[in-house]
């Protein structure tokens, strides 16, 4: 089995134990002793942990593993990424849009799909072209995916 197909068996096990919130995503990005940082939260609540947050360690457990074997991760970008597949670029994994909590694996194909036709000019024409709607572009936004897109087309003058 290569390589790639081997971390999509994994992370597909893991998309049933909930999708990454924005601080694991964030954690993920920034390396292994953030990752841990957010494990020891969890641990810390001992039995008081939420079954939530027992998978959320889980999941974090994982990504901990790969960062301390040197698999990195690359953040949700929206002409990179699949909309459900983890893939592999320049020996890193892109994280596909529905690996963020809040994105449907609906609103994730119709972003997958939109990115073909170009460059968007604005949130308003991404959320046109995938129809999405405007929680799912808050979503994005959130994990910064947005980041250097304007929110309208409309030009300011002053």
């Amino acid at each position: 089995m290569a390589l790639s197909d081997k971390l999509q068996d994994i992370f597909s096990r893991l998309r049933g134990k909930g999708k990454l919130s924005e601080a694991d995503v964030a954690a993920a990005l920034r390396g292994s002793l953030a990752v841990k940082q957010k494990m020891d939260e969890i641990t810390a609540k001992g039995k008081e942990a939420t079954a939530k947050e027992q998978d959320q360690n889980a999941i974090m457990h994982i990504i901990y593993e790969m960062l301390a074997r040197g698999i990195t991760f690359l953040p949700v970008d929206l002409f990179k990424s699949h909309a459900v597949n983890y893939q592999i670029e320049d020996g890193k994994i892109r994280l596909p849009f529905a690996s963020l909590k809040g994105l449907g694996e609906a609103a994730a194909k119709s972003l997958h799909e939109a990115a073909s036709g170009g460059p968007y000019i604005s949130v308003d024409d991404l959320q046109l072209r995938a129809g999405i709607s405007k929680a799912v572009a808050e979503t994005l936004e959130g994990f910064g995916v947005l980041d250097g897109i304007p929110k309208t087309r409309q030009l300011t003058f002053f």
